[in-house]
């Protein structure tokens, strides 16, 4: 019981040393930035829609009443994306523009909006699009959106940019997924948190990497007591493992406190329709197997772990600099290292596994990139996590074997 007192008091300390002005100063500042946003900016405001009601009269609606107009519309088209689905979609495109031209295109755009994003993607390589191709499609074009998608895939495998990838399990996953897709009406708030949170999470990184470098702010100067226990009461075993305690402890309140409140707040303004939206609609080529909410949760998780690894690997870096601004820089530069890594690069597939990458949703979730473990196709998205668990486990071993080493 004492020992386990004494265990728990460690990590108070070291919570404390961690949840600094700064620190604080930080997410307060985080926090405002989405306050702010709230209160003096509503994504919905600037939302505009051209549409035709039920007499086939066009209108115009702007703001809050165009963001409810467009979900109304997307929610009447709910259900399997079929060839027949399709192909209704197509004529009355042409009616539309054939009596309103550019007016009546616009209009369809938002009505037919999760459609349109499969004719964008369904007749153009990986990662492109063609944002005109609807003019120029047939009825007799629908039948081969499907077929396109694994026609398209096998192309872009032979390309220079992709003979690093197992082309054959990429094929061998997307063959796997469900077609006819399912589409469930607009999904805005979804493709929101997708689409839009880049800056975001790198508020989030930035908080937990100066937070995990005042990991020995003032510890020469807190106590001397605290020398005295390092080698002999509790052994710098157990103080290394107090650290590492209070980083995850504190690194899971800043995601709370600043993810959690950008994810709430995202659902909050445009609500959590289209959830069951199946992610290739989004994403036509990923091999992601679901839909946007479960792209979506699985996306914040990874953020999670790699949040954690970050911290640890700022504490790691800081037992060798004892440096709180180099600590700093180091792990930022880690961080973009990512962004970095041209496609195709001989380095690539090594990077995805790194959290370094971690800023890059569309790496994880829309390219189909694959790793051939033990014969079987395994997507990246799925190696993520497990990754980042591996390599935060291994940077915690590094970090008791040097603490252990260190002259205080």
């Amino acid at each position: 019981m004492i020992i386990s007192k004494q265990k728990a008091a460690l990590v108070k300390f070291e919570l404390l040393k961690l949840i600094n002005k700064i620190t604080l100063f930080c997410i307060i500042f985080f926090i405002t930035i989405i306050t702010r946003r709230i209160i003096f900016f509503n994504s919905n405001d600037f939302y505009t829609i051209n549409y035709f009601d039920e007499n086939g009269t066009q209108k115009h609606a702007e703001g809050e009443q165009a963001f409810e107009i467009q979900k109304s519309l997307s929610n009447k088209h709910k259900g399997e994306l079929n060839d027949k689905k399709f192909e209704q979609a197509l004529i009355y495109y042409k009616e539309l523009v054939k009596q309103f031209d550019l007016m009546g295109e616009l209009a369809w755009q938002k009505e037919y909006n999760g459609i349109f994003s499969v004719f964008q993607q369904a007749f153009a390589p990986p990662e492109e699009k063609n944002y005109y191709i609807t003019g120029t499609l047939h009825t007799n074009d629908m039948q081969y959106i499907y077929k396109n998608r694994i026609y398209q895939l096998e192309e872009s495998m032979s390309s220079p940019k992709n003979k690093i990838h197992a082309s054959k399990k990429v094929i061998e996953a997307a063959e796997k997924i469900k077609t006819p897709f399912y589409y469930d009406g607009n999904y805005d708030s979804w493709r929101g948190l997708i689409q839009g949170s880049k800056k975001y999470l790198l508020y989030f990184f930035l908080i937990i990497i100066i937070c995990s470098s005042f990991i020995f702010y003032n510890e020469t100067i807190f106590s001397s007591c605290i020398h005295f226990s390092i080698p002999t009461l509790n052994g710098r075993k157990e103080h290394a493992l107090s650290k590492i305690t209070a980083l995850i402890i504190c690194g899971t309140l800043i995601y709370l406190f600043t993810v959690g409140l950008y994810i709430s707040f995202i659902l909050l303004e445009r609500g959590t329709d289209g959830a069951n939206t199946q992610i290739q609609i989004m994403y036509f080529y990923s091999l992601y197997n679901g839909t946007v909410k479960d792209a979506v949760i699985h996306y914040f998780l990874i953020i999670y772990f790699a949040g954690l690894f970050f911290a640890l690997f700022t504490f790691f870096v800081s037992l060798y600099v004892k440096n709180i601004v180099t600590t700093i820089m180091l792990s930022v530069g880690l961080l973009l290292l990512g962004g970095y890594i041209p496609e195709g690069n001989i380095f690539e597939r090594l990077i995805f596994l790194f959290p370094g990458s971690v800023l890059s949703i569309k790496n994880i979730i829309s390219r189909p990139i694959v790793y051939n473990l033990f014969g079987r196709p395994v997507l990246l998205a799925h190696m993520y996590i497990p990754s980042c668990i591996i390599l935060s486990i291994v940077l915690a071993a590094l970090i008791v074997k040097k603490y252990k080493k260190m002259e205080f």
